[in-house]
């Protein structure tokens, strides 16, 4: 992979990393370029770990702890959406989010394993792809418990995909977990090129077809927009965290993208204990002793390594729940089925199914007769049955209508004795008659 070609997954776009680890790629990749990018981190440095040097911890590698049916899944290195042209292990520092998501994904259909520890060293990566991966961890995490072990580092995008999990677990009081944000930078190599007597022409279709453009100072709106960008990237990725650690939101913001270690991580609410690898394994494994046993087969479908996951459907949910051996019973306390069902009695499940169905029925036999004997008419007697009467709401109906028909028939008199000029009735008549 060129260098130009890794710049460009750095440059211009919103990345979840530390500056310091930041500065430490670009020194890198300036040894094999021809324009340095040496932009001035100085004011950030209070995201930066406390050493601000990068600490390596050893690689385990997965399935280690088979025995205790973890799977041990290594997060180690600068995050990226995909791993071009460098292999996992090669030492390339590189992890992709997809490796990632097919390991996790590959142990969470696995029937043997009962749970999953991310062994983490990161300072973060590029934001792309990230949440996704975080949200896929966190539904993995909702039906088989996975844990972080922070050994030695998990910033910014390595913290967001820590904060998906049960517990996360500080190796000792110097790891390091935060730097809840995000940076954008913009090289602007114009001024050199000037130098070297260099002169570029840009000819575009659409107005912002350059825009970025590294031959030419970031101009107002462009920084506007760029701004924009990275301050949406991090709103989501401090809204994730408050919302996966349950914490608030301005607590979370009140961080302002610093790193945290230790006994301070834990009191901010960052990380939750200090332990050894070995005791954090210990730990794991209780708690996959103390949940129920669940099927995974219908929630995680197996899918390929270039293949991201989209959020679980509402049905992959439900059934995920049925699988759950408590599932059944929690959906009978909640009323929509019935305890014969969730107990597993299909014959006291279809005994019960046919006593209400009979029971509907004698009851709409009652009715009719009761129409019946009312004189309703069939509308009536429809309506009725419709709406599922009592006998005892048939009758009081029917005497109701009976009660309005009666009122409507009635004959009233207005003729009174002042009528025809004051003349009694009898009178007026019988001289009509002699007429």
């Amino acid at each position: 992979m060129s260098v130009e070609h890794i710049l460009t997954e750095i440059v211009n776009r919103p990345l979840m990393i530390t500056p310091a680890k930041l500065e430490v790629i670009l020194s890198i990749l300036n040894r094999r370029s021809e324009q340095a990018i040496a932009p001035d981190f100085s004011a950030l440095m209070h995201m930066n770990s406390l050493s601000g040097q990068e600490v390596k911890a050893e690689a385990r590698p997965i399935n280690q702890v088979s025995e205790a049916l973890i799977a041990v899944i290594p997060v180690l290195g600068s995050m990226v959406a995909r791993n071009h042209g460098y292999g996992e292990g090669d030492g390339s520092g590189l992890r992709s989010y997809r490796s990632l998501f097919s390991d996790i994904n590959a142990a969470a259909r696995d029937p043997e394993i009962g749970g999953i520890l991310l062994d983490m060293d990161t300072f973060g990566g590029m934001s792309a792809g990230c949440e996704r991966l975080t949200r896929f961890l966190a539904e993995v995490n909702a039906v088989k418990p996975v844990y972080a072990v922070v050994d030695l580092n998990a910033y910014s995008a390595g913290y967001s995909i820590a904060a998906a999990c049960s517990k996360i677990i500080l190796s000792d009081q110097t790891a390091g977990v935060g730097s809840i944000g995000c940076i954008a930078i913009h090289c602007d190599i114009s001024g050199a090129n000037e130098k070297e007597g260099l002169n570029y022409t840009v000819v575009t279709f659409g107005a912002k077809k350059d825009q970025f453009s590294p031959l030419r100072p970031l101009a107002k709106n462009e920084h506007s927009d760029l701004q924009k960008s990275v301050s949406v990237h991090g709103m989501r990725f401090a809204e994730t965290v408050a919302e996966l650690r349950n914490m608030k939101l301005a607590d979370v913001l009140a961080t302002e993208a610093g790193a945290y270690s230790g006994q301070q991580a834990i009191d901010i609410g960052l990380a939750d204990e200090i332990a050894s690898f070995d005791e954090t394994v210990a730990m794991l494994a209780d708690d996959i002793k103390t949940r129920k046993k669940t099927s995974f087969t219908s929630t995680f479908q197996s899918k390929g390594e270039n293949d991201m996951p989209e959020p679980m459907s509402t049905k992959d949910r439900i059934a995920a729940l049925l699988t759950a051996e408590d599932g059944p019973q929690a959906l009978a306390d909640l009323g929509y089925i019935s305890a014969a069902v969730a107990t597993g009695n299909l014959e006291a499940a279809v005994k019960t199914a046919t006593d209400k169905a009979e029971q509907q029925h004698q009851q709409a036999i009652a009715v009719a007769e009761v129409c019946q004997l009312g004189q309703a008419s069939l509308d009536q007697t429809v309506t009725m049955l419709k709406e599922n009467f009592t006998p005892e709401q048939a009758r009081e109906s029917i005497q109701q209508l009976r009660a309005n028909s009666s009122k409507a028939a009635a004959i009233k008199s207005t003729t009174t004795v002042f009528t025809n000029e004051g003349k009694h009735p009898l009178i007026t008549a019988c001289e009509a008659l002699k007429k």
